[in-house]
């Protein structure tokens, strides 16, 4: 019995210190998102971290959209826009969607000196996904990646700091009309009731 509550502690302690492990880390989590089947579909990557996490001085993102394998259509990378997040408008930014090949990026960001924490908006992101239908889906990765660096955040030197990212998804949704396009519609709508009533 002592060692059934022994081997029951010990498992207890691995488990525990591997949750707070990972729940300490300097976290980009990229979750389900939607977007419009059109082009220059705003996406953004933000990060978080703890106080007890190093400050960072750059990025490198290695991200997919899709399979990754080419053989179906796939939306697309346009641009990438570290400027107005955490690294400010001193950034340096690198890269981009990969010539030939926009369904993956290689891009990055980093300060030309100093740190800054790792919490809040990374990066802005403009995806093309012009020619697909509502319900359509598809990966966006950033770890396991055909490109097969993983993306990681740096600290002076440069050397890698630890970090998750955890991959996530882009569903294509129907263009949602804008309040004032709709209240026109209502608008056009009534008239043309009023007009068929006389």
């Amino acid at each position: 019995m002592q060692r059934l509550l022994a081997l029951f502690c010990l498992i207890s302690v691995f488990l525990f210190s591997e949750v707070s492990t990972v729940s300490a880390a300097i976290t980009v989590t990229i979750g389900s998102r939607e977007i419009e089947a059109a082009p220059s579909q705003l996406l953004e990557l933000f990060v978080t971290s703890e106080l007890s996490d190093p400050q960072v001085s750059g990025v490198s993102l290695n991200l997919q959209l899709g399979d990754g394998l080419g053989l179906d259509p796939e939306p697309v990378f346009e641009s990438f826009d570290f400027t107005g997040g955490i690294f400010g408008p001193t950034v340096v930014p690198t890269g981009g969607p990969v010539g030939g090949a926009s369904q993956f990026a290689q891009a990055g960001g980093s300060l030309p000196s100093g740190t800054v924490a790792a919490d809040g908006l990374l990066v802005r992101i403009l995806i093309d996904a012009s020619g697909f239908s509502p319900g359509e889906s598809f990966d966006l990765l950033a770890t396991g990646t055909a490109i097969g660096t993983p993306s990681q955040f740096f600290v002076p030197g440069p050397a890698v700091t630890p970090a998750v990212f955890l991959n996530g998804s882009i569903g294509v949704v129907s263009a949602i009309p804008e309040p004032g396009t709709a209240i026109a519609l209502l608008a056009v709508f009534g008239a043309v009731s009023v007009r068929r009533r006389r």
